[in-house]
């Protein structure tokens, strides 16, 4: 078993291109190596499963004990088809299940009423994989493959491949702007208190950015800000991204008229205008 410590989450921003550290420190094997998706060590109770149809880089629709079901790949969010390497995530989930036997584990059901699932094919877990392989990230919520999910990424990270690397949907370097927080449970109830619900990035880097284009997102991918047209951020200088709709000075206003970042934990990310992740940040809350 993985221990409980080794799961913990740190959400203390990297000074690099990407802001998000795990506690982990093992060797990197390459993402076509079986073992980043074994999950040999987890207690899973896993069933067979038929595939009917991948229907993106995270759901399924899958034939369960003779039930057809749509499926949630537990753990993990992958590019939606309009994104930046959606049809990749896509395709390669296909061709993973297609590598033996698929079997799944999952009780649980998300929003949409999908089962929450750890598919494996040929004693591989697709969710670990994926994201191994650059074309999906783990999600803030606890699951029983954390540990495996935020080593996968790590790994993907380091080796720039897949929706880390600068080319995959764009072209030159990308601007060194970061995520430095979010503030998700400011005073109050959560529908009141949308102008404290905020998240704060900062360009660090020489020369002011032009944000025309790009957008803020959670994991859901359900909420998603678009910057104004001409929103230009002075090298050295924060802008204030706030989820409700009074003005000030350097903020912006999404005017969303619900709660947008989870206060259980939630994942911010920034994205240029080709889509390309400039920077993520992930909290959780260890309460």
């Amino acid at each position: 078993m993985i221990p409980k410590a080794a799961a913990m989450l740190a959400v203390i921003l990297l000074s690099a291109c990407v802001g998000i550290t795990t506690e982990v420190d093992l060797p990197i094997p390459t993402p076509a190596d079986p073992a980043g998706g074994s999950i040999e060590d987890l207690d899973l109770d896993l069933v067979d499963v038929e595939i009917v149809r991948v229907l993106d880089g995270d759901s399924v629709l899958a034939i369960i004990d003779g039930i057809e079901t749509d499926v949630r790949l537990q753990g993990i969010n992958a590019p939606e088809r309009d994104e930046c390497l959606g049809d990749e995530s896509r395709r390669r989930l296909e061709q993973l299940l297609h590598g033996g036997p698929v079997q799944i584990a999952g009780t649980e059901f998300d929003q949409f009423d999908r089962l929450l699932g750890i598919i494996t094919a040929g004693g591989v877990a697709t969710n670990v994989t994926l994201v191994a392989d650059g074309l999906a990230i783990p999600l803030a919520a606890e699951s029983p493959i954390d540990q495996l999910v935020l080593e996968a990424e790590e790994r993907a990270r380091t080796l720039a491949i897949g929706i880390w690397d600068p080319l995959s949907c764009g072209s030159g370097p990308i601007p060194d702007v970061a995520v430095v927080s979010v503030d998700s449970n400011p005073p109050g109830r959560d529908e009141d208190a949308l102008d404290g619900e905020r998240v704060v990035i900062r360009n660090r880097s020489d020369s002011p950015v032009d944000l025309t284009g790009w957008t803020l997102r959670d994991e859901s991918t359900l909420n998603r800000f678009a910057f104004p047209d001409g929103t230009v951020l002075p090298s050295g200088e924060e802008l204030e991204i706030v989820v409700g709709c009074e003005p000030a000075a350097d903020r912006v206003t999404w005017c969303n008229d619900r709660p947008v970042w989870n206060n259980g934990g939630d994942t911010a990310l920034l994205l240029d205008a080709d889509g390309r992740i400039v920077d993520l940040y992930r909290y959780r809350d260890e309460g």
